[in-house]
């Protein structure tokens, strides 16, 4: 999907006409209606958009099909009472005396995923390193941005709102077309299978394929448990030359 049908979307989801997005953007009818024709790339306003919306500017651009908002964006004042209400009642019972332990425990469960499910908790997830090119009026510039992130998602996103305040803050009154767009090599991602063991003597397996990396890692874990040593045990993901290893898993650390 084009940057201009997705900001089309977008303003359908929100109710608004032309007219009534352009003011909130503070730009005139004329410019949106190209951004959404495809006439003009609207860089200088995904922020923006992204903050009026709730949509991420990955999103915005196209690059990520899913929507990432907070559950709650869109509830009428009725099933937010509704998720407010079921939220109290499971910690009113956590908290009661007369619950046994047990139960407790599968309601302070039951809470914790409600809470994930709500989008008020993250589960926990790998920091990884990303690398983005800079591409300004259609020109790569030199040089790299370095991002860690849980996802590509959220790193491409960080990228983003990085290279726009910067750019923003020095040139102000320019309004120039820039994305950013992942480095991609051949090779790429690579995954490492590390163990140390307590005498620091090292091994590693390198591999290209996911899974058979996942597999080698709970093969040395299993054999880990079964020894009971003090062997760690990590699996790493490179995601292209200029990025550092980042830790997928870890098991004896």
């Amino acid at each position: 999907m084009t940057i201009g049908n997705r900001m089309k979307e977008i303003r359908g989801k929100l109710g608004m006409t032309q007219a009534e997005l352009a003011e909130e953007l503070d730009i005139d009818e004329k410019r949106l209606s190209d951004y959404e024709n495809g006439d003009l790339v609207p860089s200088s306003v995904i922020q923006d958009l992204a903050r009026i919306s709730g949509f991420s500017p990955s999103y915005i651009f196209g690059w990520k099909e899913n929507e990432d908002k907070n559950p709650f964006a869109r509830l009428d004042e009725n099933d937010t009472k509704k998720y407010l209400s079921d939220m109290i009642k499971i910690f009113e019972e956590c908290t009661n005396t007369e619950t046994d332990e047990n139960a407790q425990t599968r309601l302070y469960n039951k809470l914790g995923h409600q809470c994930f499910k709500w989008g008020i908790s993250t589960q926990v997830a790998p920091l990884i390193e990303y690398c983005f090119k800079i591409i300004i009026n259609d020109k790569t510039c030199n040089g790299y941005i370095s991002i860690t992130a849980e996802s590509l998602e959220k790193a491409y996103d960080k990228a983003y709102s990085i290279v726009s305040n910067n750019l923003s803050a020095a040139l102000p009154d320019v309004d120039i077309p820039y994305y950013v767009e992942v480095i991609e090599e051949e090779e790429y991602p690579k995954y490492s299978v590390l163990s140390i063991d307590k005498n620091y003597h090292r091994s590693s397996f390198t591999m290209y394929e996911y899974t058979t990396a996942s597999q080698k890692y709970e093969q040395l874990v299993k054999t880990v448990k079964k020894e009971k040593n003090d062997t760690i045990v990590y699996l790493l993901i490179k995601t292209c030359s200029k990025a550092d290893w980042s830790e997928l898993k870890c098991y004896g650390e």
